[in-house]
């Protein structure tokens, strides 16, 4: 089922479900993917959902807050611009490994700008940032041993913290694994964060970040069955 065909059910009034449910018969035994695609849509739509997904999402930073004003989301929008600026940065190469004073700088202003833009997600009520925080969250944990080579620890808050001595000692070449070309955790981060800055700096300018076909051109419901139908939630 298309993307296409999710929207127009969850424009509809009704459930789904039990509307298929209710003319199985007529499809014969082969309606066991489509009855629990049509229980998914019907969550994606529920009042609930939303709330659980705030929640839920939530649960990963270190705490709850308000939901976001204009001036958080552009802080936030900054933060994750920061974060992106100095990620690809590291990974496009500009970044002189054989210089220890010069690695340094690099890596203080990426991981400074990587804690700022968690602590600006987690003022967010917006689940698409709140998942890509997420992502970044799982994507340090994933890297945790490499990084933990150059000096960089994944705390229990999910902040990181920069032991400068051992970062000068690091290799060269795991710098360069770590934060050099398309696949490595620099580059993801980059994609992630500039993701949370394109996102974020639309919120600031709508207050309403549910608002269903709103200016933004982002549908709550269709952006969460996209998730779901992926894998990714």
């Amino acid at each position: 089922m298309s993307l296409y065909g999710i929207n127009a059910y969850t424009s509809n009034y009704g459930s789904l479900y039990s509307g298929l449910y209710n003319r199985k018969s007529s499809f014969g035994n082969s309606t066991s993917e489509l009855l629990d695609l049509a229980k998914k849509v019907d969550q994606v739509r529920s009042a609930s959902f939303k709330k659980n997904a705030l929640e839920e999402f939530k649960k990963i930073f270190a705490e709850e807050n308000d939901n976001s004003t204009s001036e958080d989301s552009l802080k936030l929008s900054q933060n994750a611009k920061d974060l992106s600026g100095y990620a690809a940065a590291l990974a496009t190469g500009s970044a002189d490994f054989s210089d220890p004073e010069k690695t340094l700088s690099s890596v203080k202003n990426f991981v400074e700008s990587y804690n700022n833009t968690l602590d600006s997600i987690q003022n967010s009520d917006n689940v698409s940032i709140l998942e890509k925080g997420v992502s970044m969250v799982n994507t340090s944990k994933a890297f945790s041993r490499t990084l933990g080579r150059i000096g960089i620890s994944v705390g229990s808050d999910n902040r990181l913290t920069l032991n400068e001595d051992t970062l000068k000692t690091a290799s060269e070449g795991t710098l360069k694994s770590l934060f050099s070309g398309s696949y490595s955790y620099a580059n993801k981060i980059a994609d992630k964060a500039s993701f949370v800055n394109r996102a974020a700096a639309l919120q600031s300018q709508y207050s309403n970040p549910y608002t269903y076909n709103n200016k933004r051109g982002l549908d709550f419901y269709t952006q969460m069955a996209s998730n779901i139908f992926s894998g990714k939630f």
